[in-house]
């Protein structure tokens, strides 16, 4: 997390909601990398770094939104 506004995770898929995180667990594509890239904010830069064949690894998924707890 940062404070512009922009999220990610290392381990989790932020883009996709709940109940499709349990719908890939019931149907065991839990390992699928694939999420809804609607919400990639850096999907563009991502997409060259995958035609060129790198790692994933080395490549984070950013979210923007915003979020408060009361």
């Amino acid at each position: 997390m940062s404070s512009s506004g922009c999220y990610f995770s290392y381990h989790a898929d932020l883009t996709i909601s709940m109940q499709t995180k349990c719908r890939r667990k019931k149907h065991h594509m839990e390992n699928e990398k694939i999420g809804d890239c609607r919400y990639v904010w850096n999907f563009n830069l991502l997409k060259d770094f995958a035609y060129q064949k790198v790692n994933p690894l080395w490549t984070v998924p950013l979210i923007q939104g915003y979020v408060e707890c009361a």
